[in-house]
């Protein structure tokens, strides 16, 4: 194995061991564990291949109805606290994930010009 390889696993293993990581896999838990939401997350899923029929047949009122179905279950499952605490892991892992490669970018960047 090459340095790189060394280096960039090292990097794998501290974002895998960080505290937000590991916040991110207990919220993905409970999130999993949960019938309700995957059930709620399955029906809205449903509901968008449902308006999409729709949309293709032009049925401006079925496209409404379905159109408020689903943004009632969106905001059903938005405002479920253990929703919003996934989602607040997923996004804190991907901002990890981001600063990781602007600072690689920046730094290739500035070495090329």
């Amino acid at each position: 194995m090459d340095n790189i390889e060394i280096k960039q696993n090292e990097l794998i293993d501290s974002i895998v061991s960080s505290d937000a990581y590991t916040k991110y896999l207990e919220a993905k838990k409970v999130l999993d564990d949960s019938k309700y939401l995957k059930d709620l997350i399955e029906n809205i899923k449903s509901i968008q291949k449902e308006l999409v029929k729709a949309e293709k047949k032009e049925n401006e009122d079925l496209i409404k109805e379905k159109q408020e179905e689903l943004d009632r279950c969106n905001k059903e499952l938005e405002e479920n606290p253990i929703y919003v605490n996934y989602k607040n892991r997923v996004d804190e892992v991907n901002n990890i994930l981001l600063v990781v490669k602007q600072n690689l970018d920046t730094y290739f960047s500035s070495k090329v010009n």
